[in-house]
This record gives C-alpha cells, sequence and structure tokens, in this order.
C-alpha cells in the first residue's frame, strides 16, 4: 500500500480477487521508491498531500480539521487507528528531522 511506502507506516490491507480471475501484483521497493524520488523529488510531496488529504492532516500530520471536530471518516475505527498511527510517525520524522 502507499501508506507503508511513502509515510513509512506500518499497514496490512487485505485484497480480494476473484478464483475465476487473474491477478497482476506489482512491487516497488523501498530503495527503488527512493531512486525514483530523488529524480522526480517534487513527485513525493504531491503524493504524500494525497494520502494525507483523506485523513485530514497537514503534510507535518497535523489535523487541518481547525475546529478539532471528529471528522465523518473518524467514525470508522480503522481508519481512526490509522490516523493516529500516521501522526504519531509524522511527528517523528518531523522531531527527527530538526535534530538532523
Amino acid at each position: 500500500g502507499e501508506v507503508p511506502v511513502f509515510l513509512g507506516v506500518n499497514h496490512q490491507d487485505t485484497i480480494l480477487v476473484s478464483p475465476d480471475s487473474d491477478a497482476l501484483l506489482l512491487v516497488l521497493s523501498q530503495e527503488d521508491c527512493q531512486e525514483l524520488f530523488g529524480n522526480y523529488p517534487e513527485q513525493r510531496q504531491i503524493i504524500k498531500a494525497n494520502i494525507l488529504a483523506p485523513f485530514e492532516l497537514d503534510s507535518f500530520g497535523r489535523e487541518t480539521n481547525a475546529k478539532g471536530e471528529a471528522s465523518a471518516g473518524d467514525a470508522d475505527i480503522e481508519k481512526h487507528k490509522l490516523k493516529k498511527t500516521i501522526m504519531e510517525r509524522m511527528k517523528a520524522v518531523n522531531e527527527q528531522s530538526t535534530f538532523d
């Protein structure tokens, strides 16, 4: 999934495939991903923003819902857990980059 690759957050998704159809699995290693973004750094920011938008988070993992109210998406427990995990990860990354 895009969350582990682009944000470094462990997250598992289950994909169901009909036994009557073909499935194609594409794999992009972390190393290959880093090489690609070395050539196209602006794309990393665009993708990151697109991943964070449904969670109502900015690029620092802060909530963009100014009122601090729960969004409609927060009703989904798994999505809410993933959102909190992303927020914690983004905070750690931002704190680490401050010291680098």
